[in-house]
């Protein structure tokens, strides 16, 4: 920098690596490798080398010249001439030494290890098996994994609680309806967890009102949502607010924090599309909402001061609409396009509005879920597609290929997963193990659990 500032060079040209897809990708993989164990494990060695006790240590061939030590430069300050200016300004000082013993040793956090390696890296060495935790009369349309699993299948919510998911089978503790019609499936519907109550959302497709219910002690408590001046078609929540897209092409914040004793209420709305809005989500970390519609915008905006970041228009797209919509906490915003008679679509964007890959997949994609690492996320779909992708490439691994064909049972339920659609995913970490939690169309919930801890 010091170069470039005394010869007005101008460096405005990177090259990148052959195997960078470009700059996203080089970053991505270069924050991987900066969070991995190795790293990890020799911080502390640097953090000696450079602030610590071995700052001056030959054995540990750290030795630099008398004008890169900021108290010699002060010593000598009356004697140094211009060339030792020079070179001081080219190369530096070491920083002031801030510790004297040596730095204790960086902790790893074994929740930050993905299940799967990178798609584009050899075969993982340990193998994966199949659980079958529950049979439910109809289509699973939600997950949610807290100190329970909560399951949403046809018009009823269904309730494990358990200290280990290696209590299998689980039977249900709690079963609520959720229509006074037993016979007809919840349309859409976010299950959240709030404390000892569970908080299921739900909307009919012929009314502009929102269901909540709650749990309490086995005590049903419901809340109806009127807001909207049309049908609700799309819903994301969490423990303290929910938002409520409409045909319309309005969105609605609403203050979740009270549902124990008052029904939530209206925080903030906007007009943010013309058409219907189609897909919902919120990245608390980026505190950013990103709303899809039918005419394919999709809408950044701040929840805290509820200002729009970004408009982008979905280009190159044709008659495909949005259906599905994911945030990583990475910033980037994955979307699935969809046409009847037609392949899916999947498009990365940033959240700056650059488009990052794009890739047809053959299969319908009907749910998604990221890792814990936030770069790769699975996507299931129509006839037991289970797929793990990484986020800036979409390169694909097929996960049922590495079940553990030893363990009795992985074959007959992998060949049973292929016989219906996923329909809902989600991912947890519990008991030191990684778990992803899959939904079927004909109600099934099973687990994919890696073997051996991580």
């Amino acid at each position: 920098p010091a170069l470039a500032r005394n010869t007005l060079l101008r460096v405005d040209r990177a090259v990148m690596p052959d195997w960078a897809l470009n700059e996203h990708y080089f970053v991505m993989k270069n924050c991987v490798a900066l969070e991995s164990a190795k790293a990890s494990k020799g911080l502390g060695d640097w953090v000696d080398l450079v602030f610590g006790d071995k700052q001056q240590e030959v054995r540990c061939f750290n030795r630099f010249k008398d004008l890169c030590d900021e108290t010699s430069v002060r010593r000598m300050m009356k004697e140094l001439s211009r060339n030792n200016i020079v070179e001081i300004q080219e190369f530096g000082t070491n920083p002031v030494k801030l510790f004297k013993e040596s730095h204790l040793e960086k902790e790893i956090e074994k929740k930050g290890a993905t299940m799967i390696l990178p798609p584009e890296e050899s075969k993982p060495k340990s193998a994966y098996t199949l659980s079958l935790l529950h049979e439910l009369p109809h289509q699973i349309a939600s997950i949610c994994c807290s100190t329970e699993v909560t399951m949403l299948s046809g018009c009823a919510v269904f309730v494990n609680r358990f200290e280990s998911l290696k209590q299998l089978p689980a039977k249900v503790d709690i079963e609520v309806s959720l229509s006074e019609s037993s016979d007809r499936d919840c349309l859409n519907a976010v299950i959240v967890p709030i404390k000892n109550w569970l908080c299921a959302i739900t909307y009919e497709q012929d009314g502009s009102a929102c269901k909540v219910f709650s749990l309490l002690q086995m005590q049903e408590i419901r809340f109806e949502l009127r807001f909207h001046r049309s049908p609700v078609t799309a819903l994301w929540s969490d423990q303290k607010r929910l938002f409520t897209g409409a045909a319309d092409g309005t969105v609605v914040l609403w203050d979740m924090s009270c549902v124990k004793k008052t029904c939530p209420a209206v925080k903030a709305c906007a007009c943010s599309h013309e058409l219907e809005v189609v897909a919902l989500e919120y990245e608390k970390s980026l505190d950013l909402l990103a709303s899809g519609s039918r005419e394919n915008f999709l809408v950044l905006r701040t929840v805290r001061e509820w200002r729009v970041l970004r408009r982008i228009k979905l280009e190159g797209v044709g008659k495909y609409v949005i259906t599905l919509l994911k945030v990583s906490p990475r910033g980037y915003i994955v979307i699935v396009l969809s046409q009847k008679n037609e392949d899916d679509v999947v498009i990365v964007y940033s959240i700056n509005g650059e488009e990052i890959s794009r890739r047809t997949v053959l299969q319908k994609i009907l749910c998604l879920v990221f890792d814990s690492s936030g770069y790769q996320f699975f996507a299931g779909g129509a006839d037991g597609m289970l797929h793990k992708f990484d986020l800036l490439s979409l390169s694909s691994f097929d996960m049922l290929k590495l079940l553990d064909e030893k363990t009795p049972g992985n074959t007959s339920l992998a060949k049973r997963l292929q016989g219906t659609d996923i329909t809902a995913l989600n991912w947890l970490i519990k008991d030191g193990y990684q778990k992803l939690l899959i939904g079927t169309k004909a109600g099934d919930v099973l687990i994919y659990t890696s073997i051996g801890k991580c």
